[in-house]
C-alpha cells in the first residue's frame, strides 16, 4: 500500500508517525498526508440525532488524508488570500465556503472528503461516541470546544490526536464534505463515496464541529449541513487524496 502511494504524482513519503501510519508530504502545499488502511465500519449512532440514522456497513478503500485542517498559511499559498475572522498562520482557515474549498482542490489536485472517509478517518477504527471512548469529560484533552476555546480558534495540532494520528477532528474548526445533505441515511451508499444524487442539491454536510460545539454535537457520529455558498468564522476543511 505504501508503494501504491508512493507511484502518486506530486507528493512524497515522510516517515511512519508513532501509530505506524505512513505519512506523505504533498508537494505543492506542503500539506501532511497520512495514509489509512481500508476497511469496514458501522457509520452513524442509534444514540444521536436522527439524521445519524439508520446505522449502516460502509466499506472504504484506502486513501490519504491531512494530518492537519488547512491552514490560513496554506491558504493564502494558493488562493492568494485569507478570508479568516481569526487571524494567523498555523489558525484553521475559517469563513471558507464549500465552493471555494473546492476551487482549493482543484488547484492543489485534492480532494474533499466524503462523508463517510470523514466519519472512517475519525472513528480510527472505534464505536463509541468519542474516539478516545465514552466519557465526555475527555474530550478538552483532545479538542477546542465551547469549554476550553476562549471564543476563538487554535493553532492546529495542540490537542491529542485521534488513533489514525488526525489531529483536531473534533472542535476547532468543522469541516466540509464533498456529500450533498441527505436528512437520513436511508438509501445511503455502502461504498464509502460521496451521496451527490438526491437530498439538498444547495446544502453539503459539515462534520467534527468548532470552537463553539458542546459535547454534545462534538462527538464522530454527528452531522450538520451548511449551504455551499456561506462560509462562518467556525468552517474551515481537510483535504483527502484517492489511491491508485
Amino acid at each position: 500500500l505504501v508503494d501504491r502511494a508512493s507511484r502518486i504524482e506530486g507528493i512524497t513519503f515522510k516517515q511512519f508517525d508513532p501509530f505506524g501510519y505512513a505519512e506523505f508530504v504533498h508537494d505543492q502545499t506542503g500539506i501532511v498526508l497520512v495514509l489509512l488502511p481500508g476497511g469496514t465500519f458501522e457509520m452513524g449512532s442509534s444514540n444521536g440525532a436522527s439524521d445519524e440514522r439508520p446505522v449502516h456497513n460502509v466499506t472504504i478503500v484506502p486513501f490519504l488524508i491531512s494530518k492537519y485542517e488547512v491552514t490560513q498559511k496554506v491558504w493564502q499559498q494558493v488562493m492568494g488570500s485569507n478570508p479568516s475572522e481569526f487571524q494567523g498562520e498555523n489558525l484553521p482557515v475559517e469563513m471558507v465556503t464549500w465552493d471555494e474549498c473546492k476551487d482549493f482542490c482543484n488547484r492543489t489536485s485534492l480532494l474533499l472528503p466524503s462523508e463517510a472517509q470523514w466519519e472512517y478517518a475519525c472513528r480510527g477504527g472505534t464505536i463509541t461516541d468519542f474516539y478516545f471512548g465514552s466519557d465526555s469529560s475527555l474530550l478538552g484533552e483532545y479538542a477546542w470546544f465551547e469549554d476550553n476555546s476562549q471564543g476563538h480558534t487554535h493553532p492546529v495540532g495542540e490537542k491529542k490526536p485521534n488513533p489514525f494520528g488526525l489531529y483536531d477532528m473534533y472542535g476547532n474548526v468543522y469541516e466540509w464534505c464533498e456529500d450533498v445533505w441527505h436528512s437520513s441515511y436511508d438509501g445511503a451508499p455502502d461504498h464509502g463515496s460521496a451521496w451527490m444524487e438526491g437530498g439538498d442539491q444547495e446544502k453539503h454536510v459539515v462534520r467534527g464541529e468548532c470552537w463553539y460545539g458542546g459535547t454534545r454535537t462534538t462527538r464522530s457520529a454527528d452531522r450538520y449541513t451548511r449551504p455551499g455558498d456561506t462560509g462562518t468564522h467556525g468552517g474551515g476543511f481537510r483535504p483527502v487524496l484517492r489511491v491508485p
